[in-house]
């Protein structure tokens, strides 16, 4: 291909040479021109000889890097589409159950609901039932006050009544029969 292209190219300039005309010395200069392409083809090939290696060694680590590039970029690619195809399954899956879950949160709620009420009825009753237990302790509570302030009340009176009937000789009598019969209880 180089060769093709140095060729046509010489070729090119002695045709274009035939065609000029001669007068005067105008021509076109065929020998300058053959020495200059003797020239330009020995720095050329003194180029690509030198520089051969190295230029096919950066095209290789350039060929590599892409590579390496493409290789990445692919990994990356893959990975993005399955997080993609995961996250498409997963929204898939949630719009599937969205109605099963709902119903579920709704039956939940129902549940919830229910025992609720059914808490707070066995706490009302317990809590009546309680209030009439501690009714009735109040009630006979109360009688024994009740009791007990109408036996002191009697005894009171009795006292008072006892006091007022009762003459002195008859009280030193009866102290003395309670003194005897404690003393009999003892023994």
């Amino acid at each position: 291909m180089k060769k093709t292209v140095f060729i046509i190219l010489i070729v090119g300039l002695l045709a274009s040479n035939a065609f000029l005309p001669k007068d005067h010395g105008h021509g076109f200069p065929v020998y300058t021109l053959t020495y200059q392409l003797i020239n330009l083809a020995i720095v050329v090939i003194v180029l690509y000889s030198l520089l051969k290696t190295k230029i096919a060694q950066f095209y290789l680590t350039k060929h590599d890097e892409f590579h390496e590039f493409l290789n990445r970029a692919e990994k990356t690619k893959q990975e993005l589409e399955a997080h993609h195809q995961d996250l498409t399954d997963k929204i898939n899956t949630l719009e599937q159950t969205k109605n099963e879950t709902i119903q579920k949160a709704h039956s939940e709620a129902e549940e919830l609901k229910r025992r609720t009420l059914e808490e707070a009825k066995n706490l009302s009753e317990k809590l009546a039932h309680d209030a009439q237990i501690t009714a009735k302790i109040e009630v006979e509570k109360a009688k024994e006050d009740l009791r007990e302030y109408l036996l002191e009340s009697s005894l009171q009176e009795a006292r008072e009544s006892l006091e007022k009937k009762i003459s002195p000789d008859d009280l030193a009598r009866l102290q003395t029969e309670f003194v005897s019969k404690i003393e009999a209880v003892h023994q």
